[in-house]
C-alpha cells in the first residue's frame, strides 16, 4: 500500500512539472546568446498554441542557421532578423530550438524569442 501511494505521489509530481514547463512558452521565452552555438529544449503541447515561432536578431558578424527539431532551416545574415515556425501537436513533446554559425563555423551573437500562438 505504501509503495502504491509513493507511485501516485511521484506520478502527481511528474504530471505537475510537465505542464508548467509547457506553460513557460505561453507568454514567450526570450534572451540572448553568444558563443559556438545556441540550443534550447522546451516541452510543448497545442493547448498553449498550435504554432511555435523561433525568432532571432543576428547581432554578430557570422550568418546563423536556425532550426526547430532539426527542420525548417533558415539562414539569418549578420545585422538582420528572421524567424521560422513549426506546428505543435496535441501530445506533449520536446521541441529543440538551435542556432549555429554557418557556413564555416565561428561564433554567434543573437537575441532570441520563442513563443506559441494559435
Amino acid at each position: 500500500m505504501i509503495a502504491g501511494m509513493l507511485c501516485v505521489l511521484a506520478w502527481g509530481m511528474w504530471s505537475i512539472k510537465r505542464p508548467q514547463e509547457a506553460q513557460m512558452l505561453q507568454d514567450s521565452v526570450k534572451g540572448s546568446a553568444a558563443g559556438a552555438a545556441f540550443e534550447k529544449t522546451a516541452v510543448l503541447t497545442d493547448s498553449n498554441g498550435k504554432i511555435v515561432n523561433f525568432w532571432i536578431r543576428n547581432n554578430g558578424t557570422t550568418s546563423v542557421a536556425i532550426t526547430i527539431n532539426g527542420k525548417g532551416s533558415r539562414t539569418i545574415k549578420p545585422g538582420t532578423e528572421g524567424h521560422i515556425s513549426a506546428d505543435v501537436g496535441y501530445f506533449t513533446k520536446d521541441y529543440t530550438f538551435k542556432a549555429s554559425p554557418t557556413p564555416n563555423g565561428g561564433d554567434i551573437d543573437i537575441e532570441y524569442k520563442i513563443a506559441q500562438q494559435d
